[in-house]
């Protein structure tokens, strides 16, 4: 039976309860698990009919009912975030006209900045073992492949193109590249936090790698990020964050890790892109970039709201 808003006679989606009328995009009306056209619930919908057919009527619908269940946990956190990153947005606000006064700023020029872990520690025995299992896992993994094809389609399966494209981006103009490192130098491995003691290394890192130096045999590899390991890392953070920053070379890094800015900082790329635009490519004099670092670091920064803006600071372009 087709979810049924009471007070309307509408069809709803299945998934979020949106009202599904004349008016409205959506998929599999016909069905029980109709959908609205966001993709989140057209992703879930597509899921069940590749395997309603023939399923009994009791199983399909727990099925519906837990992607619904899904989809409504799903939008109460997003409604959660978006308050969070509002009342964020208010202290960042605060902090900035305490610090410049002065000064009307434009909210397309502030960057709100993670904090990398600000504790340096001396590595576990118990994490030199699962590093080393794991570059022995992956290598081994690596070297019985035959092709890229080989790997699953994951973020580093598709990540040199948008890591190439952040290159050239950068690679073109100065002041992206100047904002850039500075707001890397200020946070200092936000993003870095969750490498763990796999590193974002994967096998199809090592598969790459290997066929890029086909000098380089797997051992010698192997021998070589354990080499790089270093003794003293930062807290709670990826085994090759240390206080002087990544101890690999960009050569050994995941693509992940090699193309990574935080969204942040990607949004205020786009800002300086269509400030280009806007001035035949000739950015306004005395144009400053403002910089508000938090002390969240860049995967719990939604996850409450209690934190706060622990530094400020400003970058003028040139």
């Amino acid at each position: 039976m087709l979810p049924v808003n009471a007070h309307t006679q509408h069809i709803q989606c299945a998934f979020c309860d949106e009202s599904l009328t004349a008016g409205t995009q959506h998929m599999f009306v016909d069905t029980p698990y109709a959908s609205c056209a966001d993709h989140r619930c057209v992703m879930l919908a597509r899921q069940i009919h590749l395997v309603a057919n023939g399923m009994p009527q009791t199983q399909l619908a727990f099925k519906i009912q837990h992607c619904h269940q899904q989809r409504v946990n799903q939008i109460r956190a997003d409604a959660e975030r978006k308050a969070i990153r509002a009342h964020q947005y208010t202290r960042t606000q605060a902090a900035l006209a305490e610090a410049y006064p002065q000064t009307q700023i434009d909210d397309a020029a502030v960057i709100d900045l993670p904090s990398g872990p600000a504790q340096p520690t001396k590595i576990s025995v118990a994490r030199i073992s699962a590093y080393q299992q794991h570059l022995k896992k992956i290598i081994a993994t690596a070297i019985d492949a035959n092709s890229e094809d080989d790997f699953p389609n994951d973020n580093e399966y598709s990540a040199p193109p948008r890591r190439q494209e952040m290159d050239d981006l950068l690679s073109g103009d100065n002041r992206l590249r100047e904002v850039s490192d500075a707001c890397c130098s200020y946070c200092k491995g936000g993003c870095c936090v969750i490498g763990k003691d796999h590193a974002y290394l994967v096998p199809i890192t090592i598969f790459r790698y290997l066929h890029d130096h086909p000098d380089e045999t797997p051992q010698a590899l192997l021998q070589r990020y354990l080499d790089l390991r270093p003794e003293v890392v930062m807290a709670d953070s990826c085994i090759n964050h240390t206080p002087e920053g990544c101890a690999l070379p960009r050569e050994l890094r995941s693509e992940i890790c090699n193309g990574y800015y935080c969204d942040s900082l990607k949004t205020w790329h786009n800002h300086a892109k269509s400030i280009d635009k806007k001035n035949n490519g000739e950015e306004p004099n005395n144009t400053w970039v403002y910089i508000a670092q938090w002390s969240y670091h860049n995967w719990n920064q939604t996850s409450h709201d209690d934190h706060q803006v622990i530094a400020t600071d400003r970058i003028q372009l040139h």
